[in-house]
């Protein structure tokens, strides 16, 4: 091969970049840019918006495999550029390759990122786990409107709007570094609390009053089909006795058993009786009774045939037939388990169905497990097995809301207990937080205070990153056919130019438009004080509080077109 036909071949080979590797790769960057922008908003909405641990947790998973996915998307771009630099030296474009790359950078950098954590999450002393706590309550009670803070009022005047949403995102590093506010928290910590209880009880009262009311006036109800159970499981266990006496009495007959006066046997047929009894039915013998008395033998072969089980299941059998939700499973203790033979009214202050009918509210309203009693750790049928069994079911000091009550005792005790059992679960959870030796009790706090804060910011950095990567994309492969030292250079200049005015946009746009928000003096005294401690962490505040209402603008629509939400 000549000179000339080598130059040819090695031209026609560095042409222009296969067009399915760049569409690939912008396809990847499209997608990846739309769930990110889905997710920034869906983080906004859960860690702005008083979303629990828990749920800031859960979505805190999700964020860090879109960011290790688009740190991994960047990265790959430098391997996307060398692999068509030396298409001519390596043949075609190893997407396998590239694939497995990509895979690998998002498993690394989403376990890098979770190791970062719980390494800072678990260095945290006793009293920053402790105040990550509290500050987690106050951020969710601000988002809830629960509560307002002295010198933090603007949020509250503006919960809807995303500067404040995004100001509660970012709570963790705008007031973690405050000393004065942080013991400001502590002092006033009850009162803080004592709030955001009442506040929660006046939102979700009337709907538990609704459910209280309505499981109340099932009592009667259910009262009257213990009785019929009781009679009808009775009646049964009788008749069987019955029967079972017959059979017994009619082999004495037959064994010509000598019976004294009062009617008793030797002990030896006795124990003959109770054997057959055994291998017949499996039930025990009813001992020495009178062989002329037939009731004398039922009533002791009674306890075992009519036990609470029994009485149970056919309770059960019967609200199941009638398609009802409520259903005795609880698993009690003897002396708090159904009772054979009892009245109508002893059933209806029986710990049994009192015992049931709280946890069966609980379970159709969560909530109600505050409001019915104090000290919920004590578990509500050791509350029961202290009472009077002949009284309502009720303590005076520590105890049970009774049924039967107007709304406005319901509330005014359904309060007290859920002040009472919010402060008393802060402080067991301070005091375990303060006194545990591992370092995990309490990191959770860190972590949702934190984490929300990172991700956001984050998120946005990775937005703009792969928006930029995706521009110089575009660029290189518009001159990817072309190896002069003129369309180098004239390459190298557009890309820096508009990457260099995208920049520019990034950085100064957020600060044409002010808000409520960002322009109050509250708002302003806060980026002050973190700037005097950390000036870098200071600004990316106030930019990412600036910048997320003009991307909302547009990652609604996509966050509705992705399915995506909150």
């Amino acid at each position: 091969m000549t000179t000339s036909n080598r130059n040819a071949e090695k031209a026609k080979t560095l042409g222009r970049a296969p067009s399915s590797l760049f569409k690939m790769y912008i396809g990847l960057i499209t997608v990846y840019l739309l769930a990110e922008i889905a997710f920034n908003i869906s983080l906004l909405d859960v860690a702005g918006g008083g979303g629990s641990s828990d749920e800031v947790d859960r979505i805190e998973v999700i964020g860090r495999t879109l960011s290790s996915f688009g740190l991994g998307l960047v990265i790959c771009r430098f391997l996307f550029k060398r692999q068509l630099k030396k298409k001519g030296s390596y043949g075609e474009v190893n997407y396998a390759l590239l694939g497995m790359f990509l895979l690998a950078m998002t498993y690394a950098f989403y376990h890098l990122q979770n190791m970062a954590i719980e390494m800072y999450s678990e260095s945290r002393s006793a009293q920053d786990r402790s105040d990550a706590y509290l500050l987690m309550a106050v951020k969710q009670g601000i988002a809830n409107n629960a509560i307002s803070i002295d010198g933090m009022e603007f949020l509250n005047n503006n919960l809807d709007s995303t500067e404040t949403k995004t100001v509660l995102t970012l709570f963790g590093p705008l007031v973690y570094s405050s000393t004065e506010f942080r013991q400001r928290l502590h002092r006033n910590r009850n009162a803080y609390i004592t709030t955001i209880a009442e506040r929660e009880h006046e939102k979700y009262v009337r709907s538990a009053y609704n459910a209280y009311v309505e499981l109340s006036n099932s009592r009667g109800k259910l009262a009257d089909l213990y009785v019929e159970v009781d009679r009808t499981v009775r009646t049964e266990a009788r008749k069987k006795a019955s029967e079972m006496y017959d059979s017994v009495i009619s082999g004495v007959n037959r064994s010509n058993v000598r019976v004294n006066r009062q009617g008793y046997a030797n002990q030896r047929v006795y124990n003959q009786i109770d054997q057959n009894i055994r291998s017949a039915t499996g039930l025990r013998g009813p001992g020495r009774f009178n062989l002329r008395d037939r009731n004398d033998f039922i009533n002791k072969m009674l306890p075992q045939m009519v036990t609470p089980d029994k009485i149970r299941e056919a309770m059960n059998r019967e609200l199941r037939k009638e398609g009802s939700q409520f259903i005795f499973d609880r698993n009690l203790r003897s002396e708090d388990n159904v009772k054979p033979n009892q009245s109508r009214q002893q059933f209806l202050q029986s710990p049994f169905l009192n015992i049931h009918l709280y946890y069966h509210l609980t379970k159709v309203s969560p909530s109600m497990e505050m409001f019915l009693y104090r000290g919920v750790s004590g578990g509500l049928d050791k509350l029961f097995s202290t009472t009077n069994r002949g009284a309502v079911i009720r303590l005076d000091a520590e105890g049970l809301v009774p049924w039967g009550l107007q709304f406005n005792d319901f509330s005014r005790l359904t309060r007290g207990n859920l002040v009472y059992n919010t402060l008393d679960s802060m402080n067991v959870r301070l005091k375990n937080i303060q006194e545990s030796s591992n370092s995990r009790t309490g990191s959770q706090y860190v972590k949702a205070l934190w984490v929300p804060a990172i991700a956001l910011s984050l998120s946005l950095m990775m937005i703009f990153v792969n928006a930029m990567s995706m521009i110089a994309t575009i660029v290189t492969y518009m001159f990817s056919g072309n190896h002069h030292i003129a369309s180098k250079l004239a390459e190298h200049l557009i890309k820096f130019s508009i990457i260099g005015v995208f920049m520019l946009l990034v950085v100064t746009v957020p600060y044409a438009a002010n808000s409520e928000v960002t322009e109050s003096k509250p708002y302003k005294a806060l980026i002050e004080r973190t700037s005097q401690i950390q000036p870098h962490a200071a600004w990316l505040i106030d930019w990412t509080v600036r910048t997320q209402p003009i991307l909302e603008r547009y990652a609604r629509p996509i966050q509705r077109m992705t399915g995506w939400s909150e």
